[in-house]
């Protein structure tokens, strides 16, 4: 195996309130995440929950593909896992993440959302009808 060590998946997950967080810390953060996106290929995936994961990735500079919302129990978590171990492994071989990564995570947090959870939001993390 030669692989190129600037090669890397980082995973973030985050529950809860940015509370706290300035926003000079979160452009600093998005500043650090979009110059390893250019300069060494490398890919960020975000995992949140009780938070709106799309809109919360993209103030880091994470694209909405590569992010996901979860619920934060032990079947949530179990296939954060599943799917993560499958993106990474299907990265290494292909050197690419399969956008399919996070569909799993997505049918099981719609499946068990409340209407007017974040199953409402669109893509760019508003929610419907705003």
């Amino acid at each position: 195996m030669n692989k190129n060590l600037t090669e890397l998946v980082f995973i973030l997950d985050k529950s809860g309130s940015m509370a706290g967080l300035e926003s000079d810390t979160i452009e600093k953060v998005k500043e650090l995440v979009e110059k390893q996106k250019e300069k060494y290929g490398w890919e960020f995936i975000f995992l949140g929950a009780n938070i709106d994961a799309i809109g919360t990735a993209a103030r880091f500079g994470i694209s909405a593909n590569r992010a996901v919302n979860y619920h934060a129990d032990s079947r949530g978590t179990m296939l954060n896992f599943i799917s993560i171990g499958e993106a990474v492994s299907f990265f290494r071989a292909n050197d690419i993440i399969d956008d399919k990564w996070k569909e799993k995570i997505e049918e099981d947090f719609q499946s068990r959302s409340k209407k007017d959870n974040f199953k409402t939001l669109s893509p760019g993390g508003i929610p419907e009808g705003i």
